[in-house]
């Protein structure tokens, strides 16, 4: 996948990138990394769709293999509803496959890097919002009630950093271990 991202993003999304190349098993093309000073410079659609009677907005890459990540701050009226989409051309790879990761500002760099590699592993056919059906095989029993306790007490726990990352990381051995 290529990524092009705005320069206003590249004070928080450059440690980011250098977490991805080493912590996880993701292979993008450095050589096809591309800085511009606005999104739109770039051949792009804004995506319109309306989901439980609210209407949500997003910029996509038009070219197929391509990943946008852009402030928020710079298209606020072409972003609504979304922190980052994924269209898939239905193929068990990334090639075809477009995204948009939006940068908010105040994300940690973990925060950017999950949101990162969700949408990168939904391009790769990978079901990455479902940590809720899977969530019995990547944790020890105690870890999973912990988890069922954070669920009683209303914590959303599949929104935590720690059960994302490891969720992830799940997926990815089971794609290379053939399993998905």
């Amino acid at each position: 996948m290529r990524i092009i991202a705005e320069l206003a993003v590249k004070s928080q999304l450059e440690p980011v990138m250098n977490i991805l190349k080493k912590k996880w098993e993701i292979e993008l093309d450095d050589k096809v990394f591309m800085w511009l000073e606005d999104i739109k410079m770039a051949n792009f659609r804004v995506y319109e769709d309306t989901k439980n009677g609210v209407k949500r907005r997003v910029i996509l890459p038009v070219p197929p293999s391509m990943v946008f990540v852009y402030s928020y701050d710079k298209h606020a009226e072409d972003t609504i509803g979304f922190a980052g989409a994924t269209m898939m051309d239905g193929k068990p790879a990334t090639e075809g496959d477009i995204a948009s990761i939006i940068v908010f500002g105040n994300e940690t760099e973990q925060v950017l890097e999950l949101r990162l590699v969700h949408e990168i592993l939904h391009a790769m056919q990978l079901p990455a919002d479902d940590l809720l059906k899977y969530v019995s095989k990547i944790l020890s029993l105690w870890e999973l009630c912990y988890f069922i306790f954070q669920q009683y007490m209303k914590k959303a726990p599949e929104h935590n950093p720690g059960y994302q990352t490891k969720y992830y990381h799940w997926l990815l051995s089971q794609r290379n271990n053939g399993l998905m």
